[in-house]
């Protein structure tokens, strides 16, 4: 049920490059908000702040899922492709 769940997420490693990744884009977009904020083109208010942070952690999901490197197919998927290839 929920453990399987829960420990196949904690190994998985797109999950946890995807995870990093958004975390880093959530730093990155409060940095940027509060940034833009001091400069006065934007008001300094906690709701321009969470949608600052809120963007780069989209910015950042997005930029993981753009970046992935492709995942090899599994073993499985060889063998199977290997008994219905026609012979020469």
């Amino acid at each position: 049920g929920y453990e399987d769940r829960v420990y196949r997420l904690y190994y998985n490693e797109g999950q946890n490059r995807v995870d990093e990744v958004s975390g880093l884009g959530v730093v990155l977009g409060l940095a940027g908000s509060f940034i833009c904020a001091r400069m006065g083109l934007i008001p300094l208010s906690g709701m321009h702040l969470i949608g600052g942070a809120a963007a780069g952690s989209t910015i950042g999901v997005l930029a993981a899922v753009a970046t992935m490197p492709p995942k090899a197919p599994k073993q499985s998927v060889n063998i199977v492709m290997e008994q219905i290839k026609p012979s020469s």
